[in-house]
């Protein structure tokens, strides 16, 4: 009959709820559980209504599977624990952070503050099994990672040591070769100092 419209097939989205039927709201991230939740209550109300037409069935669908696929599984107290653990260790830092050349220790700062979003109390539930992972990765990598500025003082040692030596008791050209050698020296600590790492300095 002209402009009646028939009922939709509804197979595929009960199929879709179904393969979801037993997700437990306490195995994800609030967000994403909210999400998930909300797609799917709207698709068994529409099921439920008795009344779906083929477009409210195909967007329903493509909302819960969205859902569905987004669902974050949240992270597990060991992960969070492990995690915890490694930011206190990487914090415990922060009281020798000057002897750190400072890209590095920046770097440290910047894997602190993510892990810092992960560990804290009010947002457990909010923290994903991934976000988890990531931020342990980005730690270890910013540990393994930094380095303690270069130690400058057997340098300025050995430089004290040669400048005691009387000019005298030498040749002209070794000895010019020796004064560039040690304003060489001293330009490096000058510039080094703050910033250079142990590599830089051998």
């Amino acid at each position: 009959i002209v402009g009646l419209e028939a009922l939709a097939d509804i197979s595929e989205l009960t199929a879709a709820l179904a393969k979801y039927e037993n997700a437990v709201e306490t195995d994800y991230t609030v967000l994403t559980w909210e999400a998930f939740a909300a797609a799917r209550d709207a698709a068994n109300e529409l099921i439920s209504s008795g009344n779906y037409s083929e477009t409210a069935v195909g967007e329903k669908l493509a909302a819960f599977i969205t859902a569905a696929e987004a669902l974050a599984t949240k992270a597990s107290d060991d992960a969070i624990a492990a995690l915890k653990a490694k930011y206190d260790e990487a914090s415990a830092l922060e009281k020798d952070k000057e002897s750190y050349t400072p890209d590095t220790y920046a770097a440290l700062r910047s894997a602190l503050r993510g892990a810092g979003s992960c560990v804290d109390e009010e947002s457990r539930d909010h923290v994903s099994e991934t976000q988890c992972e990531e931020a342990m990765k980005a730690l270890v990598a910013a540990l393994d990672g930094l380095k303690k500025k270069a130690d400058m003082n057997a340098l300025q040692a050995v430089i004290d040591e040669v400048l005691s030596i009387s000019a005298d008791k030498y040749t002209e050209d070794s000895w010019k070769a020796l004064a560039a050698a040690i304003t060489a020296a001293q330009e490096f600590i000058e510039e080094k100092a703050t910033t250079g790492s142990e590599d830089e300095a051998k």
